[in-house]
């Protein structure tokens, strides 16, 4: 997260629960969720950033 200056919350689920709620079988995924809990995107690993910006882009 530093490496990237990345300053919102991120969070380590060992339990893979959240995954498992959000019906991701695979913890590989990029995973973004507004501040409500939805699910808004998902990616097989990561996000480009004009892909990342333009999603956070239109949050609440």
């Amino acid at each position: 997260m530093s490496t990237f200056r990345l300053t919102f919350t991120n969070l380590w689920d060992s339990s893979n629960a959240v995954w498992n709620h959000y019906g991701s079988p695979y913890t590989s995924r990029a995973l973004l969720v507004d501040k409500q809990g939805n699910r808004v995107e998902q990616a097989p690993s990561l996000f480009s950033a004009a892909r990342f910006q333009g999603l956070v882009d239109n949050l609440d």
